[in-house]
């Protein structure tokens, strides 16, 4: 998850906040469609799996789009976290291999 990356570098480059919302589980279509309804010129999403991406044109306080807007439109429980802090965390904590 760390070093998946859902957006061009380019894009990833200019934009002001990336962000991965972690959902309980993944998004039906309906729901995948509502969510893409909210692209905009300054938001953008993809999705993978239990994984919501969300690149920025602006900082996470000043977009339209909220972790709240988020849970309320599509009545799903999640949890965002930034990008930057997601890799200090699996460079931290690195997977091992299982039993």
């Amino acid at each position: 998850m760390a070093s998946y990356e859902p957006f061009a570098r380019k894009d990833v480059d200019r934009a002001a906040a990336f962000l991965v919302g972690f959902l309980v589980e993944p998004l039906d279509g309906a729901s995948s469609r509502k969510l893409m309804a909210l692209r905009t010129d300054i938001d953008d999403f993809h999705l993978n799996g239990r994984e919501m991406y969300w690149l920025s044109g602006l900082k996470q306080g000043e977009s339209t789009f909220s972790n709240a807007k988020f849970e309320k439109l599509l009545g799903v429980r999640s949890t965002f976290r930034g990008l930057n802090t997601i890799r200090r965390m699996a460079a931290r904590y690195p997977s091992r291999p299982g039993p």
